[in-house]
């Protein structure tokens, strides 16, 4: 799972609030034309600390007009300038399909991560696409307290954290990203990586070329994910030995 910060314009989509925003995830945007909208199906939706109807387009403006109303008096009040509208995105991968529960549990996991669960959100699952993902709009304004709540600084590490969580928890495949999943002497752990320790090699143009003709991953394509995973958790497991490494490199393992 791939999460992602979708910056909106602080023009345009920004100014206007969450109506736009809220008609383009539901694809209730007609206007759209970066595929026609009316080529897509109607994605499934659901709310966050909100209780309302969102079956039709109308119910759905209603829903962002909801929104925008605590952002407008949050504005009138102490002259807040910001834009009220966080929008992620989360991308399964290939062949993962959730459920409805389980996308309106990682949705909530996902707001608890960045500060922003008990904030008013709206949720669409795309399924028409390569990849099944749910875009999730959220106020940044806490519907109670009228204050700007989250998500805080470094909110990318957070999100991508929080992926690895969720696919723990649903038993997805793990992206790669910051936060990688690594056996430990209690099971699987999450654990922080910098770039040079999670960098991957580039496929030669020859193994690209295997892949295409056989259709199925080159073997440098395999042999950097299982059995390097494997061998990046005997190097980091504690007490490590050389045996300890020799055995992680017997494939497939016993």
């Amino acid at each position: 799972m791939i999460g992602k910060v979708i910056t909106l314009n602080k023009t345009g989509r920004a100014q206007r609030g969450f109506g736009p925003v809220v008609a383009y995830i539901a694809r209730d945007d007609r206007k759209a034309s970066d595929p026609p909208q009316t080529l897509h199906t109607v994605p499934e939706l659901g709310l966050i600390n909100l209780e309302a109807d969102i079956n039709t387009p109308e119910e759905r403006a209603l829903v962002a007009e909801l929104m925008n109303a605590t952002a407008a008096e949050v504005r009138r009040r102490n002259r807040f300038r910001g834009n009220p509208v966080y929008h992620v995105a989360l991308n399964w991968m290939e062949g993962e399909h959730p459920s409805t529960a389980q996308v309106d549990a990682a949705v909530k996991h996902l707001m608890q991560a960045v500060g922003l669960q008990e904030c008013e959100a709206l949720w669409a699952l795309h399924r028409d696409t390569d990849y099944d993902h749910v875009h999730i709009v959220i106020s940044r304004i806490h519907p109670e307290t009228g204050r700007v709540v989250g998500p805080g600084p470094y909110d990318y590490f957070k999100i991508d954290k929080a992926c690895r969580e969720i696919e723990l928890a649903q038993g997805w495949q793990h992206a790669p990203g910051p936060y990688v999943v690594e056996e430990g002497p209690q099971g699987p752990e999450i654990v922080r990586r910098h770039r040079p320790e999670r960098r991957v090699a580039r496929p030669t143009q020859k193994a690209e070329r295997a892949a295409r003709n056989q259709a199925a991953p080159s073997f440098q394509e395999w042999v950097s994910n299982a059995p390097a995973q494997a061998v990046q958790n005997a190097l980091h497991g504690p007490g490590t030995t050389w045996p300890d490494v020799h055995r992680a490199l017997v494939w497939p393992p016993s």
